[in-house]
């Protein structure tokens, strides 16, 4: 031992200290290396061997990485199963499904239909959320709506009638929906498809300060109404101009008719103005004679004033 150190000393140049605590370290690593293999060893030889038959049925169990992604993963497609001709708006939920459309498609297009939706021709089809492309192409060609009488939001019984009931039902709401404008509340505007709370209390409010509709164009005024919403009730609203709210243009001060829609306090000081200076108003052409106003502002306010 000795003549080992005075060797590394000679030719390492290491100190006594340096030596002895290489020693040491050699002997740890010597001891961890020992007990590694001895632990492999004693573990090793104490496990449980499987026949091979057994072994085998376990590898089956382990996942292949290798095979294909499973169909439940990939983008489910969709495709027609019995085409026939069909209209979307009265097609019960086993018609869906015999075209091809799974049981949600079917149920979401039903529950659309019931709330008052309507197809009106083969490309609204998309408009329900989720709507396969793939199916869509193969059933447009065979979409036949009736365009011939029109079907109220309530036409559409819930499927757990009989089909004579819901024959009795589609006859009785067969007829067209129509509303008064002038005299409806909110409950009865509610009625038309693209109407809810919000909008008919917006009607209510708008008629309200106007004195009356005497033209249902002027609902596209209401604040928010979309175009088409205006389109799709058109055909389901009348007037009555007698229930029109006049203003006594020859009494009214300017706070009165400042409140109107189609006034500004301007043009209602010039109003009162011209009445001290001149009189009277006599008719509606003497509005003409106010610089404040222009033809086409004349000619939507007179409706509302007594002369």
């Amino acid at each position: 031992m000795r003549a080992m150190l005075r060797f590394f000393r000679r030719h390492f140049l290491m100190s006594r200290r340096e030596l002895y605590g290489m020693l040491v370290l050699t002997v740890l690593l010597g001891l961890w290396l020992g007990s590694a293999r001895l632990a492999a060893h004693y573990f090793s030889s104490r496990a449980l061997p499987l026949p091979p038959p057994q072994l085998d049925s376990l590898a089956n169990k382990l996942p292949d990485d290798s095979a294909p992604i499973s169909k439940a993963h990939k983008k489910q497609r969709y495709t027609a199963k019995e085409l026939f001709f069909f209209d979307p708006n009265t097609a019960t939920l086993t018609d869906w499904q015999r075209l091809g459309a799974p049981q949600w498609l079917a149920k979401r297009i039903r529950a659309y239909c019931a709330k008052g939706g309507r197809f009106r021709k083969p490309e609204d089809l998309q408009k329900i959320y989720g709507f396969p492309q793939e199916l869509y192409q193969a059933l447009a060609p065979y979409v036949r709506i009736d365009t011939t009488t029109h079907v109220s939001q309530y036409a559409f019984p819930k499927q757990t009638q009989t089909s004579g009931t819901i024959q009795s039902k589609r006859k009785a709401y067969s007829k067209p929906l129509l509303i008064e404008l002038n005299t409806a509340d909110t409950a009865s505007l509610k009625q038309l498809r693209g109407i809810g709370s919000a909008y008919a209390r917006r009607i209510v409010r708008y008629r309200d300060l106007l004195g009356g509709f005497y033209t249902v164009e002027q609902l596209k005024e209401v604040y928010g109404l979309p175009e088409e919403t205006y389109q799709n009730i058109l055909p389901h609203l009348t007037i009555d101009t007698t229930h029109l709210r006049l203003i006594p243009i020859n009494q009214a001060d300017a706070e009165t008719l400042a409140r109107h829609p189609y006034l500004n306090r301007r043009q209602a000081q010039a109003i009162v103005a011209y009445r001290t200076q001149h009189g009277a108003f006599q008719h509606a052409g003497d509005l003409k004679k106010i610089k404040a106003f222009s033809p086409e502002e004349i000619e939507r306010l007179i409706p509302y004033l007594a002369f």
